[in-house]
């Protein structure tokens, strides 16, 4: 295992000094927040310890994990493990090979009686990610596909998901800094799979990316990726930590650049803008809400259930969770204005609607607004995806206008959510 060790760290360094030259902390892409945590992440990558040790580093950093408090390590996990009971996906119900990795610290891990897997909160998490919505609500092919991944962290969802499905190329874009970690983490745990790293586009031109398992791709090189086809597209949280002006480069790559079949996004979502503090939070703010109007959306929800474990309502934004199938053939414009305007329509004629009818987003109306004294349905169901999958088929003033009040309505005291300023942007546009 040392030499293995040895080998991993060597050549992740070697593949992290080659690629530092696509971006730095002065990089526009990179966000402030970003920045700072580069500061801390170069320092462990620069380190002399081997690999596993660096790895156990990040693992104690919340921005990495949410298994950051060994002291809570046994209530945190029985949330998880009741979570999935209550979901009808036991941890026993997996064969045992469905377990956390070795190399990830022993101090945050729990063995499971009888088929003795180690499992971390982190880990349960993941597998909820990946049994719970993607193999229940998506048909993945049983031939071997293709799966994108921007912003994988460490590479925890990218091992979590090979265990269940072991024939597919996975693609990981990142940052230089992270993608040190993933392929490494990967490497380690996958010791046969076929690793591309690339570092120039010769390094995936000259190549069958098919004939591999991982492949590793700093940001800066995504053109070399420009019209395939991805069977899945995966990000959670980091394109809510990014500028918009990156979010929307990145959007306009999944929409138009690739092929991308299915997505599984969970980002931040509502978040209240807290002034002066998070003043650049407006300038970070359209990770959830630029879905063009060529996705059939599988499933949508405002904080779906396994985001509401009560360890980690500090470190963690409100987050939506958006499921959505591309469809390049989709209706005509007249069949979404219409799906739009029965969206509305339907929000029209609910209770709070007679609140806020005269409501006009440049006064304040505060008057208008009473509490709402029922818990709000954040489903597919509900107020809050009518007026967001209105607003994505046909934008117009009447459903911003309406999305505007119902924000205001189910948020009277505090401060404004962070996309109410786009909402309120949009709807000066379309004056």
């Amino acid at each position: 295992m040392e030499k293995r060790l040895e080998e991993v760290t060597r050549e992740v360094g070697d593949f992290y000094q080659k690629i530092t030259k696509y971006i730095s902390m002065n990089t526009p892409d990179i966000s402030p927040m970003w920045r700072n945590i580069m500061l801390t992440t170069q320092k462990i990558i620069n380190s002399p310890n081997l690999f596993d040790k660096k790895l156990q580093e990040i693992h104690r950093w919340v921005l990495y994990s949410l298994q950051h408090k060994p002291e809570v390590l046994r209530y945190q996990t029985d949330w998880w493990l009741n979570f999935l009971k209550n979901i009808e996906m036991p941890i026993e119900s997996f064969p045992t090979m469905i377990a956390e990795s070795e190399f990830v610290n022993s101090e945050f891990c729990t063995a499971i009686a009888g088929g003795g897997q180690r499992i971390t909160p982190d880990f349960l998490r993941r597998l909820t990610h990946v049994a719970a919505y993607i193999r229940r609500h998506y048909n993945l092919p049983h031939y071997r596909f293709n799966v994108l991944e921007l912003g994988a962290g460490y590479g925890g969802f990218a091992r979590t998901f090979r265990l269940f499905y072991p024939n597919h190329s996975y693609f990981i874009i990142d940052i230089p800094d992270t993608l040190y970690f993933s392929a490494g983490f990967i490497k380690l745990n996958f010791p046969d799979a076929k690793v591309l790293l690339v570092s120039s586009e010769e390094d995936y031109l000259n190549k069958n990316p098919k004939e591999y398992d991982f492949i590793f791709i700093p940001i800066g090189l995504e053109h070399i990726l420009h019209g395939e086809t991805f069977d899945l597209f995966v990000n959670t949280h980091s394109l809510g930590e990014m500028q918009n002006h990156t979010i929307i480069k990145w959007f306009d790559f999944i929409q138009n650049k690739v092929k991308i079949k299915r997505t599984y996004m969970l980002n931040r979502f509502l978040n209240r803008l807290n002034v002066p503090n998070g003043q650049h939070r407006l300038n970070e703010n359209r990770c959830s809400v630029i879905f063009d109007a060529l996705w059939n959306i599988k499933y949508w929800e405002f904080e779906p259930p396994f985001m509401r474990c009560p360890f980690t309502e500090t470190p963690e934004n409100q987050c939506v969770l958006v499921m959505a199938e591309r469809n390049e053939n989709a209706a005509d414009d007249m069949i979404r204005k219409n799906r739009s305007d029965y969206l509305f329509e339907n929000v029209s004629y609910q209770d709070w609607f007679q609140f806020v009818k005269s409501y006009n987003p440049f006064y304040s109306t505060s008057s208008l607004f009473t509490k709402p004294e029922r818990v709000q349905d954040f489903t597919m169901n509900g107020t809050l995806f009518n007026l967001w999958e209105s607003i994505r088929l046909n934008e117009n003033r009447n459903n911003i206008a309406a999305m505007l009040s119902y924000m205001k309505y189910i948020n009277l005291m505090g401060p404004e959510f962070e996309e109410y300023y786009y909402y309120l942007e949009r709807y000066s546009s379309l004056g």
